[in-house]
């Protein structure tokens, strides 16, 4: 999903930058803004992106995205529109939590999407992370 979305992007070094990070039972950033300025180089970047299972802990993963991945240290750039599109297949381990830091990245000026993959997502919780109800998508799985 993640790649296919991504090949679509005009990726360049004045154009869109892409981070990605990941998430279980903790966030792990795969890679920051300022990583890859090409669209080639961004979906090889994606492929050597290795699946992490375990819980939804989808509020550490939104405050790590909030304080690392849209850092300027990891290449944000001031003035440029802070989108995260937040892709989760389940039910985080703390709606409060997620809902928080959903709150707190909009007050960073940072937009929120959200979706849901699969049957296993909670329908609110879609809603308190994206900025709207727009903003809220859902797919059957990862390869629509």
């Amino acid at each position: 999903y993640v790649k296919t979305f991504s090949s679509q992007l005009p990726v360049s070094q004045d154009g869109v930058h892409v981070g990605v990070m990941q998430f279980a039972s903790r966030p792990q950033v795969e890679f920051g803004t300022s990583v890859y300025t090409d669209r080639a180089s961004l979906l090889k970047g994606i492929d050597n992106i290795k699946y992490m299972g375990g819980g939804t802990n989808t509020g550490d993963a939104l405050n790590a995205m909030r304080t690392q991945v849209f850092s300027q240290g990891m290449g944000a750039r001031p003035g440029v529109p802070r989108i995260a599109i937040v892709v989760t297949d389940g039910k985080s381990s703390s709606q409060t939590q997620t809902v928080s830091e959903a709150d707190a990245a909009r007050n960073s000026a940072i937009s929120l999407v959200a979706v849901g993959v699969g049957s296993g997502v909670n329908d609110a919780e879609l809603e308190g992370i994206a900025d709207s109800h727009q903003d809220v998508f859902k797919v059957n799985d990862f390869d629509s």
